[in-house]
């Protein structure tokens, strides 16, 4: 008896100490009453098992009523921790609280069964079971409603108000079990209070220091909802087990496990339905709060959805996360307003029709590629919102029913941007019927503008980025009308000579080999455009440099001593795309000797010079040169040529090349001098161990 003794004697001190830190710290409206009062409920409770340790006459009934009194301090006070609002006043006594009501309830169902109690029966621990379901229900929901930035002042004596109310349905449900507390169950009991104690004081102190703001969220009573339902429905079920295994019968063990296994399934099924949800939220909000819609929480929840949230998993198998498009989550967003379970957009297209663009979760829309005029007629006149179901309800013969594909349409929403009509979105029907009221409508229109804007937008940064698609091959034909018209100039001068040379073997060889390397740069023209247009980026490879200028000075005339190459390695590597590459260098050679024309003593040469970091071509001639004037405000301008023939892109072309493979391009020039042209590229990084 000494251990029991020593147990509820720290219990009614640990109590003392909760109501003296209550009275002292908590003395306004800021729930200080019930915290008092629940200290001294628990001391009454301790006294009373001390009392029924020592005092043989002590009747049981009264240790049973004081521990209905002790768990009904506790929830009281968690209650008023709950109704604590804006300016801090806690609602001692507030019977409009769903949760008040409850408790309320519950108080006068565990009292009388205490009071005719005299021994520790099946129906005594029933009661007080149930009670303690809804304590744990009260601290869950004073756990989510206190705001993330206040928990560090509750969150110590909501920890320790768990262990009481987790041991205390702990030593309920084994009692029911085995038909009796354990003396070893019942002797550690007030030893957990006595525990919690601290952490409650802590608590306290605390609060006293703080504003703090508690509020009931929607969510936060629909998960109490479900959870207090939970409880009871547990409840009963843990009775109709007990009144089985009372009958006596040789089945009763096996039928009472076999009915506990099959309600805890009924209950998961019952969970895991959207439908039942859909309805438990709607009782809810209808009886609990006086407007409909948390709005802030809607917002998040529309921000983050069109935001792009991750949608995939919820049984579209079409919605992989690559395909989770702003027309989906825009469907998405409105059909979870509503809790409908399907929907469909339509977009405006050119031909002034709306074609389908977006499913979700409705295949049978996808029958439907277009509406008909009468579905958006009312739309196109000005209407926000069409209401199918209340159209049917009221029986309103109006021509835009919607079609046998969209039989399940619950309603239309008009997607305006600008004051245009862009889209219609169609959302089948809600998983727990109901009408619009004007939250529902006003909301609904909200997000109509939102997704209309949304939409808005996309289309013109879709339009945008055509247009620099189109601009981009708009360039590069420009370029590559530049570079066949070297080639085509190359071919003319073939002609040309073939009057005279044609019968010469080595002239018709040279010819041959022309036009082969004319139709290779063609080709490679047209393969470049094809992967313009399809998006492609241009390709850039490690290329020999100095074999390309070998080769391009080769067909430019190094052999008839029109070009001459000077000193080049044998090897030279840089990144670059080797065709345009080649290009350039084409392109350059060419201007340098259209410069130096026929005239006596007319010299082009071209040299490399390489260094570990850098690859740098010359190309100069004596030419007449250019101005200074000339070469900063003319020669890389695009569209500005000297040539009559000329489309003025070539340098322009050279330079932006180069400069996107990390090199320049520069000019040294004066008139009567003659011009030096220096390309220069940064090293491959694969040239040190290619050397």
């Amino acid at each position: 008896m000494a251990i029991e003794t020593a147990s509820y004697s720290a219990a009614l001190a640990a109590y003392i100490l909760i109501l003296a830190v209550a009275l002292r710290g908590l003395r306004s409206a800021s729930g200080g009453v019930a915290f008092a009062a629940a200290g001294v409920f628990g001391a009454v409770w301790a006294a009373a098992g001390l009392a029924q340790l020592h005092l043989a006459a002590a009747p049981l009934n009264l240790f049973f009523i004081a521990e209905v009194l002790r768990a009904t301090g506790w929830i009281w006070a968690l209650l008023c921790l709950l109704t604590f609002m804006e300016r801090g006043v806690a609602r001692l006594f507030d019977l409009a609280h769903p949760l008040y009501r409850i408790a309320f309830a519950l108080f006068v169902i565990n009292l009388a069964v205490a009071w005719f109690e005299t021994e520790e029966g099946g129906y005594g621990l029933l009661a007080r079971l149930s009670y303690t379901v809804f304590g744990l229900l009260v601290i869950e929901n004073a756990f989510r409603a206190t705001m993330d930035r206040r928990a560090w002042a509750a969150k110590h004596m909501l920890i320790g108000l768990s262990a009481i109310f987790v041991f205390d349905f702990f030593l309920y449900s084994e009692a029911l079990l085995l038909k009796q507390v354990l003396d070893l169950t019942a002797t550690v009991r007030p030893f957990v209070d006595a525990l919690a104690a601290p952490l409650i004081a802590l608590s306290l102190f605390r609060l006293a220091k703080t504003d703090l703001e508690v509020g009931v969220s929607r969510r936060v009573v629909f998960n109490s909802a479900v959870l207090l339902a939970s409880g009871i429905y547990l409840t009963g079920v843990a009775a109709a087990g007990f009144l089985l295994r009372q009958l006596g019968l040789a089945w009763g063990p096996v039928l009472q496990i076999v009915f506990m296994i099959a309600a805890v399934l009924c209950l998961v099924t019952a969970m895991s339905s959207a439908e039942l949800r859909a309805r438990l939220r709607r009782f809810v909000t209808q009886n609990f709060f006086r407007l409909s819609y948390d709005y802030r929480e809607e917002w998040i929840r529309f921000a983050e959805t069109m935001g792009g949230a991750d949608i995939a998993g919820d049984g579209d198998a079409a919605a992989a996360p690559d395909r989770l498009d702003l027309h989906r989550r825009a469907i998405k967003a409105t059909a979870d307003l509503l809790d409908c379970s399907a929907g469909a957009l339509y977009l405006r297209g050119r031909t002034d029709d709306f074609a389908l663009a977006a499913t979700w979760h409705w295949g049978a829309a996808e029958g439907q590629e277009t509406l008909p005029s009468a579905c958006v007629k009312p739309l196109r006149d000005g209407e926000d919102i069409v209401d199918y179901a209340e159209d049917r309800e009221r029986g309103a013969a109006r021509p835009f029913e919607p079609t046998a594909a969209l039989a399940k349409a619950r309603l239309a929403l008009a997607l305006r941007a600008r004051g245009r009509l862009l889209g219609v979105l169609i959302v089948a029907d809600q998983r727990a019927a109901r009408p619009l009221g004007w939250e529902d409508r006003d909301l609904l229109k909200i997000f109509s503008r939102e997704i209309g804007s949304y939409i808005g937008e996309e289309q013109v940064a879709r339009a945008l980025s055509q247009a620099q698609r189109f601009e981009r091959m708009g360039k590069n034909f420009s370029f590559v009308a530049h570079d066949l018209k070297n080639i085509v100039s190359q071919l003319s001068l073939i002609v040309q000579q073939t009057k005279r040379h044609g019968e010469n073997p080595e002239f018709q060889k040279d010819a041959l080999v022309t036009v082969g390397e004319a139709t290779e740069k063609m080709q490679a023209l047209l393969m470049r455009l094809s992967a313009i247009k399809q998006g492609a980026p241009e390709g850039v490879e490690t290329i020999d440099a100095a074999a390309i200028l070998r080769d391009v000075a080769r067909r430019k005339g190094a052999d008839v001593g029109r070009v001459h190459l000077g000193a080049a390695p044998d090897r030279v590597l840089v990144d670059a795309d080797p065709i345009s590459f080649a290009s350039i260098l084409e392109n350059l050679l060419q201007n340098a000797l259209d410069a130096v024309g026929e005239t006596p003593g007319a010299r082009v040469e071209a040299s490399c010079i390489a260094t570990e970091e850098s690859c740098e071509i010359l190309i100069e001639d004596n030419g007449p040169g250019m101005t200074k004037a000339f070469i900063e405000d003319h020669l890389f301008q695009p569209f500005a040529s000297t040539k009559e023939s000329g489309f003025g892109l070539g340098m322009y072309q050279c330079r932006e090349w180069l400069e996107s493979w990390g090199g320049s391009l520069a000019i040294d020039s004066a008139p009567e001098e003659g011009a030096r042209v220096a390309i220069k590229l940064p090293a491959t990084r694969k040239a040190a161990t290619a050397a």
